[in-house]
């Protein structure tokens, strides 16, 4: 289950990655060895936009204190890509030292949605119309009303547009 997942799934303990899925491996660029050898370091893969809010993260974690688990952040890849991420991790209560499970998803085209001109499928041999500014018209209304408008996406199943107006 967890070896063919969609989802990049993997676990730390202290500050290393002690497994890393398939699809992880992916999304960052690197092997499994390469994550897993004690010279790797995550550091390397984080934007600097990003680099704080981890490590404000990781020192939080250190000292005990509770932390939201899901959250978004940049990574570069291997390759020296840009994408944006999405976590979801969890605590572990272990005697010698922190261990973290996560999931990680890649959210970068999820993100460009409400870009203008922005199309899922584009190029010519797209399958809709369209010019792609219907989710950036949206997302300007609703944000001129004080309100947002969010998706989430599910691989092969399809998305959930919510759209959150305050009540006068």
């Amino acid at each position: 289950m967890v070896e063919n997942a969609f989802d990049g799934i993997y676990l730390i303990s202290g500050d290393r990655f002690i497994y890393a899925n398939h699809r992880f491996c992916e999304i960052m660029g690197y092997s499994a060895e390469e994550i897993a050898s004690e010279e790797f370091d995550f550091g390397i893969t984080l934007t600097d936009k990003s680099r704080d809010l981890i490590e404000h993260r990781r020192q939080a974690r250190l000292r005990g204190e509770n932390i939201p688990g899901m959250y978004e952040f940049e990574i570069m890849t291997k390759s020296r890509e840009i994408k944006e991420v999405e976590v979801s991790t969890v605590k572990l209560d272990t005697q010698d030292e922190v261990t973290v499970p996560g999931i990680m998803r890649d959210i970068t085209e999820r993100k460009k949605l409400f870009d203008k001109f922005r199309q899922v499928s584009e190029g010519q041999t797209r399958s809709y119309d369209g010019s792609g500014l219907g989710l950036h018209i949206s997302k300007r209304f609703a944000e001129m009303m004080g309100g947002s408008i969010t998706v989430k996406s599910k691989f092969e199943a399809g998305s959930t547009f919510t759209l959150c107006l305050p009540l006068k």
